[in-house]
């Protein structure tokens, strides 16, 4: 199945709206723009930013004021905090 060319590199994709050289750059270019915190977590976000072959195959960085209508909903759990939010932009389906 063919899903065109890169209009930027002319490179061949692999899937929709995905170009997986152009995207996993433009992924490295923006590393320093975010954190967790943690050195682990950013890795793992990294690690599946820098190995995916679709544009779903990926975590993508939230910051925390891109969410709406926060709310504590953990039930008495004494290890963790869950938490339910609305993200208000929505993932990133194109990078082009």
């Amino acid at each position: 199945m063919s899903y065109g060319s890169c209009l930027d590199c002319e490179r061949q994709r692999i899937s929709i709206s995905w170009c997986k050289n152009c995207d996993i750059a433009f992924f490295k270019e923006n590393f320093r723009n975010w954190t967790s915190g943690s050195t682990i977590i950013d890795e793992f976000i990294r690690h599946t930013q820098l190995n995916a072959n679709k544009s779903t195959d990926y975590l993508e960085w939230i910051d925390y004021d891109q969410f709406d209508l926060v709310k504590n909903i953990n039930k008495g759990g004494a290890f963790s905090s869950i938490y339910s939010a609305v993200w208000l932009k929505g993932p990133i389906w194109k990078l082009d």
